[in-house]
């Protein structure tokens, strides 16, 4: 099979990120009208966005100064059936996983996830980690090694260290379960494990502690002692599972980041601000099409929407 390889036309949009009310400016726009290639997750360091690419064949990182300008294409990556799923970095290297194989909801379908990492620099080596059987679920990194998680044929949770050696599983979970969202907190993991209905605690050594039972849980987010989770039905306390946000038997929430002042997630293609202790919610922004993977920075928010990468101002606890 053969395909057409298309130039993506790349528009920057320079910013100096403030921490003042006002709409979101554009850090990065990506402009394809061809739509084979698209903004999937960002992270950030002291001096960059790096953002993660993806697209049906292929994959890329790209990063830009967190001030705005020119945008850097650091590695480019071509994988049958890949999907990327989650990033992470430290000091020197990016780390980062995709969905390798036929995307299907056939029992037969044989998933896989394939770990990378690379350098944050520019046209470094990719260095595969990792392959192993399942679809991927997350990656963090804690302890100095790499964590991560498959779902579907084959669930567990993974360690390895950063150089991809000694990879053993902390825990082989039950068939029904789907550790979809992990989060390095302290010095062990919080799991959101969707299919079984669970929140729990989860120690290198192996060690669970459930946290709370609720409904299909998608994402963890703390600030310190306090943790919140984002199921498709609202937003909820953990380990109390009181219930901070709610919405329409249609509505949708994703994409928890949690500050000191309160938490930020998506509803109804919306960028909602929720104080810790609750009540009335604030829109920030309407979606131009569907808000993901909210980083809370210093200066403010970085966020997914449309398939660019935005800046605005984090909201203000009410008092």
């Amino acid at each position: 099979m053969k395909y057409l390889v298309v130039p993506v036309l790349l528009l920057t949009v320079a910013c100096a990120p403030a921490f003042s009310p006002g709409p979101p400016r554009a850090l990065q726009i990506v402009h394809n009208r061809y739509g084979h290639e698209s903004a999937r997750l960002v992270a950030i360091d002291d001096r960059h966005v790096y953002i993660l690419d993806g697209s049906n064949d292929s994959f890329g990182l790209r990063r830009v100064p967190r001030g705005g300008g020119p945008t850097e294409t650091i590695t480019r990556g071509n994988e049958s059936g890949s999907w990327p799923t989650a990033i992470a970095l430290d000091d020197t290297h990016l780390y980062f996983m995709v969905h390798v194989g036929e995307v299907s909801f056939r029992s037969d379908a044989k998933p896989q996830t394939r770990v990378f990492r690379a350098e944050k620099t520019v046209e470094p080596r990719l260095e595969a980690l990792a392959t192993v059987d399942g679809a991927p679920g997350d990656l963090v990194l804690l302890g100095g090694d790499i964590i991560f998680s498959t779902t579907e044929q084959s669930p567990a949770i993974h360690r390895m260290s950063k150089q991809g050696q000694s990879r053993s599983a902390i825990v082989e979970l039950a068939a029904e379960s789907a550790p979809v969202d992990l989060l390095a907190h302290g010095n062990t993991l919080i799991v959101a494990d969707h299919d079984r209905g669970i929140v729990f605690e989860l120690s290198l050594a192996g060690e669970t502690r459930e946290l709370v039972k609720i409904e299909g849980p998608v994402e963890v987010a703390a600030h310190g002692d306090r943790l919140a989770v984002v199921t498709a039905r609202g937003v909820f306390e953990v380990p109390s599972g009181k219930q901070l946000a709610r919405g329409s038997r249609d509505a949708t929430f994703k994409a928890l980041a949690a500050a000191p002042e309160g938490l930020y997630y998506r509803h109804e293609q919306q960028l909602r601000f929720l104080p810790w202790t609750g009540g009335k919610a604030t829109i920030l922004q309407k979606a131009r099409f569907d808000i993901d993977d909210v980083i809370v920075a210093d200066e403010g928010l970085y966020y997914i929407d449309s398939n660019e990468v935005w800046f605005r101002a984090r909201a203000r606890a009410r008092s």
